[in-house]
């Protein structure tokens, strides 16, 4: 005989990930929205789980995590009233010579049986990268004259379902120059901007939330400008030098 006891949690995690591209040596903040459903006032402890790791994409990279738990504070009220929504506050101070990732949570300390241990975790990700100082190159020749397009897109992810909010998230820019076969900067004309993102109604939905309205949730942004210049025979340049992003696509076009 085998029975399983289903209660909904009395308390909503209204952000159960942290997921962000953040720079070396500056500060960040956070928030988790605690929602209580419950009649009386539930107890909460939230605190840094201790079984972090710090692999990215390509695996462990012999380094060592990325962030301390020094410089990661948690504020946070000692419980949610009745009914109420509070919010825990997050501090992100990223040392000057980090680098790597960081991939742990935080364990918010839920005093409701109903809330098992992985449920009360709030799922941190944090990217550590540098802005570059110098531009990429990328050299192209014309055998007669012609129209020179140039596009140049970046991805810019807000992370998970219920992760930050759009309003957290940086934009990515671009410092684009084009010099023509005599070394010289041309006139490099922005023709439009092209903001696409990726939206969905929520994902998977709790059982209790079945029944509620959509939500809206952003997931990736993609920024996109487009340049136009008069392209003559020869050998040219283009440098790019980008900003809050960590990838970047170009599209050069001759002709049309």
């Amino acid at each position: 005989l085998s029975v399983d006891v289903w209660a909904p949690p009395r308390i909503q995690i209204m952000t159960p990930y942290i997921n962000d591209q953040v720079e070396a040596g500056k500060e960040y903040d956070y928030e988790i929205k605690l929602k209580n459903t419950a009649n009386e006032a539930i107890s909460i402890n939230p605190r840094l789980g201790s079984d972090m790791y710090y692999g990215g994409p390509y695996g462990m990279m012999g380094l060592g995590p990325a962030l301390t738990e020094d410089e990661i504070n948690i504020t946070s009220p000692r419980s949610v009233p009745a009914g109420a929504m509070e919010t825990v506050k997050v501090h992100v101070k990223v040392p000057s010579d980090a680098r790597g990732y960081y991939n742990g949570y935080i364990d918010l300390g839920i005093d409701d049986p109903s809330v098992r241990d992985y449920e009360g975790r709030v799922h941190l990700s944090f990217n550590i990268w540098k802005q570059p100082t110098q531009p990429f190159v990328k050299s192209f020749s014309l055998d007669e004259a012609a129209p020179i397009t140039i596009a140049v897109n970046s991805y810019n992810y807000l992370g998970y379902p219920g992760g930050i909010s759009q309003k957290s998230a940086r934009i990515p820019s671009f410092e684009t120059s084009l010099e023509d076969p005599d070394g010289k900067q041309v006139d490099l004309n922005v023709t439009s901007t092209v903001i696409k993102g990726h939206v969905n109604m929520g994902g998977e939905r709790p059982p209790w939330e079945v029944d509620s309205e959509p939500i809206y949730q952003e997931n990736g942004v993609q920024y996109t400008v487009i340049y136009r210049a008069e392209g003559s025979p020869g050998n040219w340049t283009l440098r790019v030098l980008p900003g809050n992003t960590q990838r970047f696509e170009y599209t050069i076009t001759i002709g049309g």
